[in-house]
């Protein structure tokens, strides 16, 4: 599937860009020139402080250094020596009132020829940037570059970037296009599994800026690669290696722009850091519940970009839940602000859903307007011992039954998972952590809108119907905040314990609750009979029937050699007997670049299709994170 290459400017308006450019580069060259002359005449022959000659001569020597970047048609160059010329104005201007002719002369000549300079300077930058976003052709020592016959398809080849940096440069700033060291922050996916190499890391500062960009990429058919915090592990916010992707990093577009405490609504930039914004909401009184173990480096822009889910989506639902409104660059640079937050809104499709979950392959999120809600009266949290799964199914159906609504987390964890957690981090303080007919344990939370005594009584009654329905062997209950927390640290800290134990195969599953324990048991002994020892790192949100089902090496085995020669088969094993048990193979972790070529495998044509022209009408080009979610197709 290839785009339609755009029509080509017209002639005349070609022309007087390109004539324009080169017009202020010689006229940027010659005032230079004629400055440098003018300072070495002035202090050494025609009007020196004291006779043979004045050090101040020497101020001709950083003019002479900007000279060859002019000369080549550096942008960054211009940008700098239209800064630096104000120095030698304001001499000009300061010895033109004070000093006596022919000093007084020349100091004039000076500042004429300074303003001269700037203006040759900011006009060409000028130039240039209207060039390249309204697509002129590059143009070579003055000559158009472009085909000789506009009818025949241009040939493959590499764009030439160096104006296109230089455009970046001048629109957010050249400390802010960052081409040189290390770059591994952005090239490196979250897990280390994979590095890309981009062609530069632009870090805009609003979503002007956004635009911005995106019109310049587009126009030189450069790819795009959104990045938020980096800690997806689809491997869908990382260029690939071809040196040729511009990473947007929009880190720096972190503000809270607004709350609106009567409408319980936030809107914040894509970039700011999710513990800072439910941070913002908790100094307004209020509660953003999206709440997962990254949420201290990853941002909402990325949550939303994934729709990700965390540990209260049973009570809160997903990212796409939280979400009233939007504001989105398109691919062609174009702003849509959807930002009105607005509950009811039935004018047309529902563009805000389009783009939560996307990936950054339909459009970026710069901004969003988020769901807040009032702060609870009381959160008590309980961890429970189950004999079975099936138990732990039961006691959901319990907990939902008696604490309603209140019920805002249910976490599911295996013994071996919690194990990792005793033998790598053991500061922490696992319950439970051994014992006998305790093969899995469950997290709860309750989250009380009358008071902590309220909430107590709630969580002790359902603790005691579940003993006596044989649903849970032990349990405990936190008596304050601290402990709580060090019983949701225990969760949260499996995956890095599990990163920590070595390289494993991770699936992010979903499944209806009720055929959770099945799968579970079926597939382990699948897995089992196929690597016999393999270790099984089963958690997660099993309250909105989210798994996260990871493999692990045996016992003193290589890790690496483990991945090399089992995970293709054990992701084949995994998602097969998710399709059968009627699940999906991508809860909340998204399809990135890992799971395309599973995504053909097992969603349904119909569906493919119409996401592949979803894509082709809002990104022609191809150029939005390309070979992401969808396989890439050849841009012209």
């Amino acid at each position: 599937m290839t785009a339609s290459p755009a029509a080509p400017p017209s002639a005349p308006h070609s022309a007087r860009c390109n004539h324009g450019v080169a017009a202020t580069r010689w006229l940027a060259s010659g005032s230079l020139l004629a400055l440098i002359a003018l300072c070495l005449a002035w202090e050494l022959v025609l009007a020196p402080l004291r006779p043979g000659g004045s050090w101040l001569a020497l101020k001709a020597l950083a003019l002479c250094l900007p000279l060859a970047g002019l000369l080549k048609n550096r942008m960054y160059t211009y940008r700098w020596v239209s800064l630096m010329i104000w120095l030698y104005f304001t001499e000009g201007v300061v010895r033109g009132w004070g000093d006596r002719p022919p000093s007084q002369w020349l100091a004039w000549g000076e500042a004429a020829l300074c303003l001269v300079l700037f203006a040759a300077c900011a006009a060409h930058v000028r130039l240039r940037q209207r060039k390249s976003l309204a697509g002129c052709p590059r143009t070579l020592a003055g000559r158009d570059t472009r085909p000789r016959h506009p009818a025949r398809p241009p040939k493959k080849r590499t764009p030439p970037m160096t104006p296109l940096l230089d455009t970046l440069a001048a629109l957010v700033g050249p400390a802010h296009v960052i081409t040189d060291g290390d770059l591994c922050a952005w090239e490196q996916d979250w897990r280390r599994r994979v590095r890309g190499k981009a062609l530069a890391v632009v870090r805009p500062a609003n979503t002007r800026q956004v635009a911005a960009v995106v019109q310049a990429c587009a126009a030189a058919g450069t790819a795009i690669v959104p990045q938020g915090g980096n800690t997806g592990l689809a491997v869908g916010s990382i260029p690939d290696a071809s040196g040729t992707q511009i990473v947007l990093a929009l880190t720096r577009m972190n503000a809270v722009r607004s709350i609106d405490a009567d409408n319980l609504t936030l809107t914040a930039e894509a970039g700011c850091i999710l513990h800072n914004l439910q941070a913002a909401a908790h100094d307004a009184g209020l509660l953003f519940p999206l709440s997962l173990a990254a949420q201290g480096s990853c941002t909402i822009g990325g949550n939303l970009g994934t729709n990700a889910g965390g540990t209260q989506v049973l009570r809160y639902g997903n990212a796409r839940e939280l979400c009233l409104g939007l504001e989105v660059v398109t691919p062609q640079g174009q702003c849509w602000d959807g930002l009105r937050g607005l509950r009811k809104d039935n004018t047309g499709y529902d563009l805000r859903d389009l783009f939560i979950g996307s990936e950054g392959t339909l459009g970026i999120i710069t901004a969003a307007t988020l769901r807040l809600y009032p702060q609870p009266a009381a959160r008590l949290t309980a961890w429970a011992a189950v004999p079975a799964l099936e138990q732990a199914v039961a006691l959901l159906g319990l907990a939902r039954q008696r604490l309603a609504a209140g019920l805002t987390g249910f976490e599911v964890m295996g013994q071996f998972a919690l194990s990792l957690v005793g033998k790598r981090m053991p500061q922490l303080r696992v319950p439970f952590l051994g014992e006998r007919n305790t093969p899995w344990c469950v997290l709860l939370e309750n989250s009380d809108s009358e008071s902590e005594e309220h909430a107590r009584a709630g969580f002790e009654a359902l603790l005691q119907a579940a003993f006596d329905a044989g649903c849970v062997s032990n349990a405990v209950v936190a008596e304050n905040l601290a402990q709580a927390k060090q019983l949701w640290q225990v969760r949260e800290s499996i995956p890095l314990a599990q990163a920590e134990e070595g390289p494993n195969v991770k699936h992010d599953i979903a499944l209806r609750i009720s055929r959770i324990p099945a799968f579970v048991a079926h597939t382990d002994a699948l897995l089992q009979r196929s690597i016999p020892g393999v270790r099984l790192v089963n958690f997660g949100h099993m309250g909105d029937g989210n798994l996260h089902y990871n493999v692990q090496a045996p016992a003193g085995g290589d890790p690496q050699a483990f991945l090399r020669e089992h995970e293709p088969a054990i992701h084949q094993l995994v998602y097969a007997a998710v399709a059968e048990f009627g699940g999906s193979f991508s809860a909340e972790h998204g399809i990135g670049s890992l799971k395309v070529d599973t995504l053909e495998r097992y969603q349904s044509p119909v569906a493919l299709t119409l996401m592949r022209a979803i894509k082709q009408a809002l990104d022609p080009q191809g150029i939005m994170n390309p070979g992401r979610v969808l396989r890439a197709w050849e841009r012209r």
